[in-house]
């Protein structure tokens, strides 16, 4: 199950960073998918659909989610999450939950298969990470960053530091007892398929980087490959 993390800094100073998150994509390994990569009709936007809508459009982080939140129940589970890069503007909303969108102030973050305010140990465990990390990130350079932050995002380990060993004939209901306690998933037919960090430095330096497995894939030879994408902002910050 997908975990993710994040850190929200609306005033960072000259060597700091206004957004960073980092995250795992946990899936079925006979499933379809791509890298990550600029869409042909939205040459500017890297992304899926709830999050390519709202970058494509003109609405306010509020604005946007409040939309969304009318007809969230005609979707599967999400967390979903906006932001202004320009002004930390930030907002949260899971049609998991029966509360409304809510607005985020600055702060680490962290989820998983559940909502903000019900994190799984995994997600705890990922945030309290990420919080280690960014409380020295302005002294490193950033491709030492990059390394940190994907080493949080390797882990094929349980929580209790225990290496998980798959059984033949595991069913995805077994396994679901032991996921909150994995942040990298490895089985032979379900886990981590991508693992991505994305950094916005104080002048508005975006990384984009993700680790995902070459297809096709062989589960007893995982070979990853690694897709960066590097540009600035645009917008007044």
């Amino acid at each position: 199950m997908c975990v993710t993390a994040f850190y929200i800094n609306s005033n960072p100073d000259n060597h700091g960073y206004r957004f960073v998150i980092i995250f795992n994509r946990d899936e079925y390994l006979d499933r379809p998918t791509k890298a990550a990569h600029f869409w042909t009709d939205h040459p500017d936007v890297v992304g899926g659909a709830l999050v390519s809508d709202f970058l494509t459009g003109k609405q306010t982080t509020d604005e946007y989610l409040k939309t969304i939140s009318e007809d969230g129940e005609e979707y599967n589970g999400f967390n979903l999450f906006t932001m202004d890069i320009s002004n930390g503007d930030a907002a949260y909303y899971s049609n998991k939950s029966s509360k409304p969108p809510e607005k985020l102030q600055p702060g680490i973050y962290g989820v998983s298969n559940s909502t903000l305010d019900k994190p799984w140990p995994k997600a705890n465990h990922l945030k309290m990470n990420l919080e280690e990390i960014i409380g020295s990130c302005n002294s490193m350079s950033s491709d030492d960053l990059l390394d940190k932050l994907h080493g949080l995002l390797d882990r094929p380990l349980l929580l209790n530091g225990e290496k998980f060993v798959h059984k033949p004939g595991m069913t995805l209901e077994e396994m679901r007892a032991v996921l909150p306690q994995m942040i990298h998933v490895r089985s032979p037919v379900y886990g981590t398929r991508s693992s991505t960090v994305i950094t916005v430095d104080a002048t508005g330096e975006v990384v984009y980087s993700e680790k995902s497995l070459e297809e096709p894939i062989d589960s007893s030879n995982l070979k990853w490959i690694t897709t960066q994408h590097r540009f600035h902002l645009t917008c007044d910050l």
